[in-house]
């Protein structure tokens, strides 16, 4: 089990693009495939969501997994959608119903967070499966 207090300390310091925080905390002896207080986020999903890009940038150097997937169920209501993103998910074949184990890159995606997904492409994200990510990432390197 891991301990709250140092779950707590991570969302802080990427909530604050905190690298030396982020790196210390590690150094401690913090996984970073630890899923951040009972939200099925680690770290770097947790950072991509928040649109920490010095986090993101930071926890890919430090080794996280870059494709990752969290693993709950997210309801997507097709309203909420801006009309790009939308269209992407469209052309992936997104049922746009439902989507299970969102990965990093389909998390930046969805959260219209272009340049970490760019990022994440170009640190060797796969982009080969489930939902055609391929389109999806060819369409925001435009």
């Amino acid at each position: 089990m891991a301990d709250k207090n140092k779950e707590q300390q991570m969302v802080s310091f990427i909530q604050n693009d905190d690298v030396k925080g982020i790196n210390s905390l590690i150094d401690s002896g913090f996984n970073l495939e630890t899923t951040l207080l009972n939200s099925n986020m680690t770290s770097l999903m947790f950072a991509v969501a928040n649109n920490s890009l010095k986090s993101v940038e930071t926890l890919i150097k430090l080794g996280a997994n870059i494709n990752a997937k969290d693993k709950t169920i997210i309801n997507i209501d097709e309203k909420k959608l801006d009309k790009k993103t939308l269209d992407i998910f469209k052309k992936s074949n997104f049922d746009g119903k439902i989507c299970e184990g969102l990965s990093v890159l389909e998390l930046s995606i969805l959260k219209n967070h272009n340049t970490i997904a760019n990022m994440l492409i170009d640190s060797g994200a796969d982009i080969s499966y489930k939902r055609k990510i391929k389109i999806i990432s060819e369409s925001i390197k435009d």
